[in-house]
């Protein structure tokens, strides 16, 4: 299936846990949840050319209340892995001697932390969300594996309101260790709104630097 432009809309949603000096153990935060409504404007484009086809006009805000959606967004809070942590870690894994001691000696330094968040895309068609435990160590953010700690990022569809419309996923990243790790789930979505056929894309972020500072970004 051919894809369509993709505009950007600008939704940033603040949920960052800040930690300066992982060489002493940062002060933890309430989990967060934000919601915003997030409008794709390649929707709206091809809603207003196609419609006005058929000679219909409908109003600019007809058109984003058709192609609308709400993004909610969840962060916990920060946990540090303690070397007790790290033992029983590096057992279930079968790791050696060398490994473990590797493992612990950084989770009892303090330096080596994850978050666990979820970012959910809800609209009158469709429910996808992606979600995700990323580790961080005051440099690096990753899912894959790294020095023995490995996150995970799923990307989940949830399906839709009506059997005439289709998703599919595009992209599900798995980061490997970089100073910020964009988990990115793109999905297209092509369906009939309003009497007319649109396809267009939606993207859901989830960057996590070397911190922990979590940053939701979208586009569609």
């Amino acid at each position: 299936m051919r894809l369509r432009p993709v505009g950007v809309a600008a939704i940033t949603l603040a949920a960052a846990i800040t930690a300066s000096l992982f060489a002493a153990a940062p002060a933890n935060a309430e989990s967060t949840t934000t919601t915003q409504t997030l409008v794709s404007s390649s929707c709206v484009a091809q809603l207003k050319d196609n419609l006005a086809a058929d000679h219909q006009h409908p109003s600019l805000e007809q058109l984003k209340a058709a192609c609308a959606g709400e993004v909610t967004s969840t962060v916990s809070q920060m946990h540090l892995v303690t070397g007790a942590g790290a033992r029983a870690l590096a057992k279930a894994r079968h790791l050696s001697a060398a490994e473990t001691a590797n493992l612990v000696a950084r989770a009892e330094n303090g330096w080596v932390a994850y978050q666990d968040w979820r970012e959910g895309y809800k609209s009158w068609l469709v429910k996808e969300f992606h979600e995700g435990r990323t580790y961080y160590d005051g440099s690096k953010a990753w899912v894959t594996s790294y020095e023995g700690y490995t996150g995970r990022h799923i990307c989940h569809s949830g399906g839709s309101s009506d059997l005439f419309v289709n998703v599919v996923t595009r992209e599900c990243t798995q980061p490997e260790p970089v100073s910020i790790a964009d988990n990115s789930y793109q999905f297209e979505v092509s369906a009939t709104i309003l009497g007319v056929p649109v396809d267009y894309v939606v993207g859901l972020h989830a960057k996590v630097d070397g911190y922990g500072n979590i940053d939701y970004t979208t586009n569609s």
